[in-house]
């Protein structure tokens, strides 16, 4: 059976990378559309064990929404590889953009 493609992830926590001295909201704004981006599973989390960060030149930039992520983090956690890339972009209701990321099965 082939794994799903998850188009359009939502990507949280800007506000809280931003804090800790990590331009989040700038890369948040700069990134283009279709560009690849990095990610990696944290499951020792201890708000979420199925939490996958999301990096950019190997900084930490913002997390996969939680309820996202624990579809995503299922198949990760078997095995199945996948790339990502910014696929658009959306107002996260305060005003700022936040990108939205589509993973795709790795061939």
């Amino acid at each position: 059976m082939k794994s799903p493609t998850f188009p359009n992830v939502k990507t949280v926590g800007q506000f809280f990378r931003e804090k800790e001295g990590i331009p989040a909201f700038l890369w948040s704004e700069e990134i283009e559309i279709g560009e690849p981006i990095e990610f990696e599973r944290e499951p020792d989390n201890p708000h979420d064990p199925n939490a996958i960060k999301v990096l950019h030149n190997g900084l930490h930039m913002a997390y996969i929404e939680r309820g996202q992520a624990a579809f995503i983090a299922t198949y990760l956690d078997s095995g199945v590889a996948y790339t990502a890339h910014v696929s658009a972009k959306d107002d996260d209701g305060r005003g700022q953009e936040i990108p939205l990321v589509t993973f795709v099965p790795a061939e």
